[in-house]
């Protein structure tokens, strides 16, 4: 019987177990203690490594990114190769995370690197025709002024054009380069290509998005293997801020993307099957590339604006020595590359002999070193994962370089030079550092979006104040924004959302309301419950609007003003006026003691009734529904007193001769009165 069970309390791979378990060799198992059933966890996409001395292991993507940011593909990992297209645009989201294809350079462009990431461009300084670029398209040995639009010349020098405000950036455009929002909105409704906005707002230029002016733009499809048309920006050119004509559609990516253009056949897929040493009209956008011209003196070079057939093009005056420092490969432009042997890693320090003179290789830095060039000294391998022991302060593991592979946890600079762990952080938790140094941070304390949140809304153990009021950008800790005392701080989740989960940001931000203003929407509340400070008139019924906004007087109650759970109210007063108008007395409860044939003043709804007059002994007080009552005799012929009555206090159909006395109560017909 083979023994399935646990040989410790460490996670283990399914190869370690006897065969005839039948365990998934590429799943790692989870084991609580010895002799326990594994309990299957993670699969591992790419196999699961058993060690010796530790817990196993899943395998690490082997294509995953060493950093953040955009990158050409082939600054990715060799193993990328056969999954990765040419010339493309790749953005890392972070390190250890899968690139993902951010832009297809379009034909007469080729990747290059910056600083600030990588763009599509030329691979030379030269600008030739009439096309609008942005400086981003260009080396950095060229030192253009960053974020400008250049307009391309007949001499082949870039001439600046403007340098885009703040707020905007430079949009590398197949119709011409324009300053783009930074905020990442549709200025137009209808189908946009990614490539119509900043690369910072990290959409894919290969893909076409559904657009709503004003709001952020939702992916509709991707165009690949095609590519997305980019049509031309409706105001236009560099002049004008971008405004989408949203008519983008996916195109074939054998078609040209300019119009009066020449563009090499290198710049096109291979599945285009041109000619990469010849240069190919465009006549139009949309257009097949034509009438193919051989680069039989040179390498066909591919540059903003119109490509062009050449000799070799000499590295710029960047790729040589400045003095006889040693230098790092990775300082050097990608234009001079053909300077050193093709497979010369990117950590590797180079021999400078003096000025002018051109870098040889001096050492090649190993996996778990970078190449370090102080402003003041010579290049050097530095050890990614050494510390200063001088330093006491502590530290997170995120702090050290990934290829350390350190738990996460807090660390200190040990006597040896090596981090020296402090305090492990059992997951979800991480380390963070605070105001008071790093430290073992639960999840629950971390901002899951961005925006402003009340302390309420976190976990207790957070340790925030309730009614402070913080700003939160995602994955961070929340900052303090403001103390709402002595006022409120609203919090904007679902009333149904327990607080302890609410670190993510509703869909508006949360807020100090001020002590005198409303914390509710649509609802009345009686005065008393705002502060005294404020000053509200006693025992009154006020209104609120909206939230924030100041309370509106009502009613003023005849009784007191009662508290409910919602919408509070006056309490009823039998009392009090029920419509305007003269009102009889006998309209009120006898409770009310109010003289039954007495006529009463009424202001208004609930007011309080004042007595106006009494009705004389002949007559009654008669009400009147929807108008004001009246005194006289009833509706009906019968007497309301005693003695003689004039026939004309009672109404026509009693047939009482006009111009008469009747006598009451006995309604005997008295003589009529005589003329006048």
């Amino acid at each position: 019987m083979p023994d399935c069970t646990c040989k410790d309390g460490t996670a283990a791979c399914g190869s370690t177990f006897p065969p005839e378990c039948t365990f998934d060799k590429d799943t790692l198992y989870t084991c609580s203690a010895s002799g326990t059933d594994p309990a299957p966890g993670d699969k591992c996409g790419f196999g699961c490594i058993v060690n010796a001395t530790a817990a196993d292991e899943c395998a690490k993507d082997p294509c995953a990114c060493k950093e953040a940011g955009r990158v050409c593909a082939d600054a990715l990992p060799a193993e990328c190769k056969d999954i990765i297209t040419t010339g493309a645009v790749y953005l890392c989201d972070a390190a250890g995370s899968s690139p993902k294809i951010q832009k297809l350079c379009i034909p007469g462009t080729t990747c290059i690197s910056h600083a600030e990431g990588a763009e599509c461009g030329g691979t030379n300084c030269n600008c030739t025709g009439n096309a609008i670029v942005c400086s981003s398209q260009f080396n950095d040995s060229c030192n253009l002024e960053k974020n400008t639009v250049y307009r391309c010349s007949d001499s082949s020098m870039p001439i600046k054009d403007k340098t885009c405000e703040s707020g905007t950036e430079c949009v590398a455009h197949a119709s011409g380069a324009f300053c783009g929002p930074s905020d990442c909105k549709c200025t137009e409704d209808g189908t946009s290509c990614g490539a119509d906005f900043p690369l910072s707002c990290k959409l894919n230029a290969t893909s076409l998005y559904k657009c709503t002016m004003g709001s952020a733009p939702v992916l509709d499809k991707d165009c690949q293997p095609g590519r997305c048309s980019e049509n031309a920006p409706a105001m236009g050119g560099a002049s004008a801020v971008f405004k989408a004509l949203a008519t983008d559609t996916c195109v074939d990516a054998c078609t040209c993307a300019t119009a009066n253009d020449l563009v090499c056949g290198s710049t096109f897929p291979d599945s285009c099957n041109l000619d990469k040493g010849a240069l190919y009209k465009c006549t139009a956008a949309g257009a097949a590339p034509s009438d193919p011209v051989t680069c039989d003196k040179g390498p066909c070079i591919a540059q903003p604006g119109l490509d062009a057939c050449g000799g070799e093009v000499g590295p710029p005056p960047d790729c040589y020595c400045k003095d006889d420092k040693p230098i790092c490969f990775s300082s050097l432009p990608e234009i001079c590359l053909p300077l050193l042997p093709a497979d010369t890693p990117k950590e590797t320090v180079l021999e400078c002999s003096g000025q002018g003179a051109k870098p040889t290789v001096k050492e090649v830095c190993t996996v778990d070193q970078t190449c370090s060039q102080p402003a003041d000294g010579p290049a050097f391998c530095k050890d990614l994962c050494a510390c200063d022991a001088t330093n006491t302060t502590n530290k997170c593991s995120s702090e050290f370089d990934p290829i350390c592979k350190l738990p996460e946890g807090v660390y200190k600079c040990g006597a040896d030079g090596k981090p020296e762990m402090v305090e492990v952080c059992t997951a979800p938790d991480t380390c963070r550092t605070h105001t008071d140094g790093p430290k073992c941070t639960p999840e629950e304390c971390i901002c899951q979006a961005d925006g402003k949140k009340c302390g309420v809304t976190f976990d207790p153990k957070c340790g925030l104040v309730a009614n402070t009021l913080y700003t939160c950008t995602s994955n961070e800790l929340p900052k303090v924004e403001k103390d709402c005392n002595p006022g409120v701080c609203s919090s904007n989740n679902p009333p149904d959302a327990p607080p302890a989960t609410n670190a993510t940001a509703p869909a508006g931000d949360d807020f100090c309301i001020d002590q005198c203003a409303c914390k509710v929407a649509n609802e009345d509340l009686c005065s008393s419950t705002f502060d005294a400070a404020c000053n509200l008139k006693n025992n009154t019924l006020m209104h609120c609007d909206t939230i924030n906004a100041a309370p509106t007087e009502k009613e003023t109650c005849t009784l007191e003003c009662t508290v409910k759970d919602s919408n509070d109210e006056c309490k009823f007063d039998p009392c009090a006026c029920r419509k305007n108008g003269d009102t009889c007395g006998s309209s009120f409860p006898p409770m009310c003691n109010f003289e039954a044939n007495s006529l009463y003043t009424c202001t208004g709804n609930k007011t309080v009734p004042a007595k106006k007059e009494a009705c004389d002994s002949l007559s009654i007080c008669t009400q009147v529904a929807g108008g004001s009552d009246y005194c006289g005799v009833s509706n009906d012929c019968e007497c309301v007193g005693q003695g003689p009555t004039c026939s004309d206090q009672f109404p026509p159909g009693c047939n009482y001769t006009a111009n008469s006395l009747v006598l009451c109560p006995n309604h005997t017909a008295i003589t009529p009165c005589p003329e006048g």
